[in-house]
């Protein structure tokens, strides 16, 4: 048997439905034992294993067989366990059914039970909700470690303020979410967070936490940004495919660093609209209004424009920080006048539907210094 190669192991292991039987071979074979080993900080456990039919861990006694092996590292097999459910499992969870030691959990599809409070682990640290769960969260019912929150597709449960616990620093939507945002609903600690494809709902002023740096809205939101509901920590903002309004004065943080346009964005952007602080501009495909001198900020590293724009730009334009220039043009249009490219370009990319003959005369090329 210990001739016989790994992959065969496990190939063993996915066909093995009873906890006993995994326990009995780890035992019988030091190659599967040496292999648990090596993967004992990504185990992916099947329903069956984790949970007896009535409800009981069968896991503890799963570690605790394994662990009187001398060759097994006791400690490491202990921590950073990451358990995830295949999509047949959907049964209620209840307090001692999960190891302390799991620090990420990974729902199937059909998993869709309340999870009462006390019911997960204190050590986890990553949750993940597959497709059906579509449950309230209960102040208390997520772990107070937690850092990492994902929903599935079919969550859109209103959350109340409290209920997510303070440790969290990254929080992502699924499709169907398209609740309203209340003071105090997200945590201060929130960093990252992202919204799917139905969210549609104004973002109120002081609804968003000030520790939020990375804001991405789905492909539905078509929201005025009014000045206050983005929090003046914000450095990363991108819009959705559908996002198709006016930007006001001052509406976008002055900490902004990133701005991406997804789709049909095609509004004016007058000077001074834009913060100070940008360096990177992604323009919708869509986008073809006039850019003006002063309508991008001096702070620009980075700059990329769809295939529909075909407005001649004006020497001064583009600033003279700028480095990379992405346009992806369908037009004969040749944008690129004598003396529209600063000198501190370093990369151009052109589209491969730039229909312009000769392109780019050669005294439109900044020189470079050799």
């Amino acid at each position: 048997m210990e001739s016989l190669p790994v992959i065969v192991f496990k190939g063993i292991l996915d066909l093995l439905l009873e906890p006993i039987d995994i326990v009995c071979l780890s035992f019988a074979s030091k190659t599967l034992h040496a292999l648990i080993n090596h993967y004992k900080h990504t185990l992916n456990l099947r329903s069956n294993v984790v949970l007896t039919k009535k409800g009981e861990s069968i896991f503890p006694l799963f570690l605790d067989l394994v662990m009187q092996r001398p060759d097994v590292d006791a400690a490491h097999f202990r921590t950073g366990i990451e358990m995830a459910f295949d999509n047949s499992f959907n049964d209620e969870i209840k307090p001692g059914d999960m190891p302390q030691s799991v620090t990420s959990l990974t729902f199937g599809n059909n998993f869709n039970k309340p999870i009462a409070p006390g019911s997960l682990p204190e050590s986890l640290m990553a949750i993940t909700f597959g497709k059906l769960f579509n449950h309230p969260i209960a102040p208390g019912s997520l772990p107070g470690l937690l850092t990492s929150l994902t929903f599935g597709w079919l969550f859109d449960q209103a959350i109340a303020p409290g209920s997510l616990p303070g440790s969290l620093v990254e929080l992502t939507f699924g499709a169907s979410f398209n609740k309203p945002l209340v003071y105090g609903m997200l945590p201060q600690s929130l960093i990252s967070l992202t919204f799917g494809v139905s969210y549609d709902t104004p973002i109120a002023p002081g609804s968003l936490p000030e520790s939020l740096t990375s804001l991405s809205l789905g492909y539905k939101f078509n929201q005025r940004i009014i000045h206050g509901s983005l929090p003046g920590s914000l450095t990363i903002l991108s819009l959705g495919y559908l996002f198709n309004q006016d930007i006001d004065a001052e509406a976008l943080p002055s900490q902004l660093e990133v701005l991406r346009f997804k789709g049909i964005f095609n509004r004016p952007i007058p000077p001074g609209t834009l913060p100070r602080s940008l360096q990177t501009i992604q323009l919708s495909h869509d986008f073809n209004q006039q850019m003006d001198i002063g309508t991008l900020p001096s702070s620009l590293t980075s700059l990329s424009v769809g295939y529909k724009f075909r407005h001649v730009l004006v020497p001064g334009a583009l600033p003279s920080s700028l480095k990379e220039l992405y346009h992806f043009s369908e037009l004969d249009t040749n944008i690129l006048t004598k003396g529209v490219l600063p000198h501190s370009i370093t990369k151009l990319t052109l589209g491969n539907n730039f229909k312009q003959p000769n392109p780019i005369a050669a005294h439109s090329l900044p020189r470079v210094a050799g």
